[in-house]
């Protein structure tokens, strides 16, 4: 089994239609959606960090239009490990 992590960027992926097609894209090829993370607060990342409300929309309606499989966890990497968004 091959798993997918994916990192939310502003103007790069952070689009319902985007992700939709990635995940969709994965799932055809028998890859698993597993994670998709909140961008890491790391100096120079400032320009690639989205919004975590607009990363729970697209979440919200990714689960409407997708199957579960196809849908990764939302996660929140930290010192403390990982964490879920929604």
């Amino acid at each position: 089994m091959l798993l997918s992590q994916t990192v939310f960027l502003k103007n790069i992926n952070n689009s319902e239609s985007i992700l939709y097609e990635l995940f969709s894209k994965l799932i055809y090829l028998s890859l698993k959606p597993y994670y998709i993370y909140h961008c890491d607060a790391v100096t120079g990342l400032e320009s690639y960090s989205c919004n975590i409300s607009n990363e729970i929309e697209i979440m919200r309606n990714l689960r409407k239009k997708l199957s579960g499989l196809a849908i990764p966890q939302h996660i929140s990497d930290t010192e403390f490990g990982k964490f879920p968004i929604f």
